[in-house]
């Protein structure tokens, strides 16, 4: 409190004596109308006469001057006399020149169906929070909780029970965050504060009630996307579809629907379209400030609530409700358990999610951390994974169509499980952005994506399964006649394959062959791309392998399946038994044909290997393979070959078909070989590896 100089044999609040009337402002505006009421309102003549000692709150009530009290018998009275004269002429003023803050709470109370006692303590709160000398009435008066509310329901001229029922806990103001503290006990102090974010849009000249609104939630964004566009997620859609349009059409209370999955895949884009092919009209709450500054959790409940009040009395509209996972609170006990720990805004959340009058979409990238109570009562959760092979191919194949990309580089991308639709249209944005004569449009997206993986701590080849050489079947030695498999597989083909042998004998290559032999896409994983340093999360990256994709037009290809297959009686960790136990348990139940490779047969699981189809062997070429194969590099090269080159070539017993692709990207670096004997001895370089790999002793403690 600021004071000034006591001047007076009572108590005078002047610097110098000013004459025998008051001095006041010219003009009065609500805020003074309110400091005057406040002041009228206290039972206390000390405090009320300590009060007009302060500098902020005679300016607050408009007072420039008071003359001095030469000591009256009862120096209250003689004041409060002069203020009650004074409120009677602000309240005539005011009745016709209305304050930012009262026009905005009008606009509010009838866009959120406000009660007028609601209304009146939403102004005063905002005129107690911007201005100090109300404040310090406030702090000064309001001292107990009850005594307090007493003196708000004086002030607002309001029945005490209705202003008590509009600031306790459950009450809309307080459940929605408007205000922020209320009247517990009757030991505590009863102070109205009102959420600061929502004061100051309060406090600023605002056109309608959208503007005013428009904080928290904006209508009707238009969807960029179409349903048709998650064919991956036809059935679950469907029934959302369905559910949401009954939902409004009969009005049902308490609906909610979750889309929820890694980022980039396309959920708000699909919540989107999902609310418009209902046609209903989207309300979606705002998760940052219009200059992008974060919102707090509690803004965006206040939010929620407003829009709920706001659209509940208005038919054909949804509400959207985006990063959902950041109104739930995170404290300790959810860091250690991995849920979301009881507090009391669960409750609020429980309630609204079975009560909530208007339908919401709630879309999430996390939902480990939240509560198992919250995530039953969400009607229909969906979740949306990154697409599978034949919707990415169209995805890519349609946002490079512009650019003119090789279509080799277009499915490259498309193949790579780890690209979301997300990360192809910002490589998109950056590609149309560059200078084509600086840098080349393939180059610009190749480098986009390979710097959003690398932001996200993974590693990806854009190469594509383009072999160095033709596939060529002669070229392939197995102890399974892979013409008569191909010719022979039903359609659509069901079972599981696993092609074992060394690397480089063509396990990959043939998938991709069979696979297009079959008018089929392969959707091909490794094992790298389904660990996870999560314990239980590796098994669900597992099952959503096999279930996020159309068996009947995809072939599922799990490379470097070692990990997955590996002997259980060679396990370590509990982890690793469970992971194999998934993969098995998946195998059996897909309807449609899953190709396992691996170099490391001895090590694969007795029952894991009995569980697969049919096992193919890939084994090191023969003699006449040997031949053949230096005989196609040389026509590559434009060599001429001898006799000697073919001889030393029979010499290779572990010569395989991915050797020569070795051998053509050393003569990219080296220069081409300029004989038939220079490409043998390259070839002969190859296979010394091999050998010096296979006797290399193991490196250990023991002696």
């Amino acid at each position: 409190m600021h004071n000034r100089k006591t001047w007076f044999k009572g108590s005078n609040v002047l610097d110098e004596p000013q004459g025998t009337e008051p001095v006041w402002e010219e003009t009065a505006d609500i805020t003074a109308l309110w400091g005057l009421r406040l002041m009228l309102s206290g039972k206390s003549p000390r405090d009320f006469l300590n009060l007009l000692q302060s500098i902020d709150v005679t300016e607050a009530i408009g007072l420039k001057s008071l003359p001095i009290c030469e000591a009256p018998t009862d120096p209250f009275a003689h004041y409060s006399s002069l203020l009650f004269e004074r409120h009677d002429n602000a309240e005539k003023w005011c009745r016709n020149n209305a304050h930012p803050i009262a026009r905005n709470t009008q606009l509010l109370a009838e866009s959120l169906g406000l009660t007028p006692t609601e209304a009146d303590l939403v102004a005063l709160a905002a005129h107690i929070a911007t201005n100090e000398g109300l404040n310090e009435i406030q702090d000064t008066f309001f001292r107990s909780g009850h005594r307090g509310l007493h003196i708000i329901a004086r002030v607002l001229d309001r029945p005490y029970d209705e202003v008590y029922y509009a600031v306790c806990a459950d009450s809309f103001l307080v459940q929605s965050q408007i205000l922020t503290q209320w009247m517990p006990s009757y030991r505590s102090r009863c102070i109205i504060e009102i959420n600061d974010d929502f004061c100051d849009v309060l406090s600023r000249e605002q056109r309608d009630v959208n503007g005013l609104l428009a904080q928290w939630f904006t209508v009707d964004a238009a969807p960029e996307l179409q349903l048709a566009d998650y064919p991956h997620a036809a059935d679950d859609i469907q029934l959302a579809q369905q559910w949401l349009k009954n939902a409004l059409h009969t009005q049902q209370t308490g609906v909610n629907i979750l889309i929820y999955g890694p980022p980039g895949a396309g959920k708000t884009q699909l919540a989107r379209a999902l609310i418009h092919e209902c046609d209903a009209k989207t309300c979606e709450m705002q998760s940052a400030s219009p200059n992008q500054e974060h919102r707090p959790r509690k803004y965006r409940q206040m939010g929620l609530n407003m829009a709920q009040r706001f659209l509940s009395r208005t038919r054909g509209f949804v509400i959207l409700f985006d990063e959902f996972e950041d109104i739930m609170r995170r404290d300790l006990l959810s860091l250690m358990s991995g849920k979301s720990g009881s507090t009391g805004e669960k409750g609020w959340f429980n309630n609204m999610l079975e009560n909530n009058a208007v339908p919401v979409v709630w879309v999430s990238n996390h939902i480990a951390h939240i509560d198992d109570a919250h995530l039953r009562r969400f009607d229909i959760a969906i979740k949306l994974d990154n697409p599978p092979l034949e919707v990415r191919s169209a995805i890519a194949t349609e946002a490079f169509r512009d650019l003119h990309l090789d279509a080799g580089f277009v499915q490259s991308v498309a193949q790579n499980p780890r690209i979301t639709p997300a990360d192809i249209a910002r490589a998109v944005k950056v590609a149309k952005g560059v200078a084509s004569d600086t840098l080349s449009a393939e180059a610009a997206v190749r480098k986009s994506l390979i710097n959003a993986m690398e932001l996200r701590g993974k590693t990806i080849s854009l190469n594509g399964d383009r072999s160095a050489v033709d596939y060529r079947m002669s070229l392939i030695r197995t102890d399974c006649d892979l013409t008569q498999l191909a010719t022979t597989l039903q359609r659509p083909p069901v079972g599981s394959i696993c092609l074992h042998g060394p690397s480089g004998t063509g396990k990959t290559a043939y998938a991709h062959h069979l696979a297009q032999h079959l008018g089929m896409t392969v959707d091909r994983h490794q094992a790298s791309d389904l660990m996870s340093k999560y314990v239980g999360e590796t098994e669900q990256n597992i099952a959503r392998m096999f279930r996020n994709i159309d068996p009947k037009t995809t072939l599922l290809l799990l490379d470097e399946a070692d990990s997955f297959l590996r002997a259980r009686t060679l396990a370590h960790r509990s982890w690793e038994v469970t992971q194999t136990n998934e993969l098995l348990t998946q195998m059996e139940s897909f309807q449609g044909l899953f190709i396992c490779t691996t170099n490391l047969i001895d090590n694969v699981d007795s029952a894991a290997f009995r569980r697969f189809s049919l096992k193919v062997r890939f084994d090191w070429l023969d003699n006449a393979q040997r031949v053949e194969l230096l005989h196609m590099l040389c026509d590559d090269l434009g060599i001429s070959c001898n006799a000697d080159a073919e001889a030393r070539a029979t010499q290779l017993p572990y010569l395989v078909p991915g050797d020569a692709a070795a051998v053509r990207n050393k003569t990219r670096i080296l220069g081409p070989p300029t004989s038939a004997t220079e490409l043998v001895a390259l070839l002969e370089q190859e296979h010394e590896y091999k050998q010096e790999s296979s006797q290399r002793p193991i490196v250990g403690f023991g002696r």
